[in-house]
């Protein structure tokens, strides 16, 4: 029981996390563009998802190995 609570949990953070970068990265291309006349790098969604998987992973990795030791 505790491991589906687990897995909820941190489904829901991971989705508030994707929420608030993907807010920033919106508020920091708005900024870049006023900046420099309308010139920015977007950062597609299929990107956006890898980099945040890769993060997620990591992050799971880095917490597993501290409780294995």
């Amino acid at each position: 029981m505790i491991g589906v609570i687990h897995t909820i949990s941190t489904a829901q953070m991971q989705q508030q996390l994707r929420s608030r970068i993907l807010k920033i990265i919106e508020k920091e291309k708005q900024i870049l563009e006023e900046e420099t006349g309308g010139v920015s790098q977007e950062l597609s969604e299929r990107e956006f998802t890898e980099y945040m998987d890769l993060v997620t992973e990591e992050r799971k990795r880095s917490t597993d190995f501290g409780t294995k030791g």
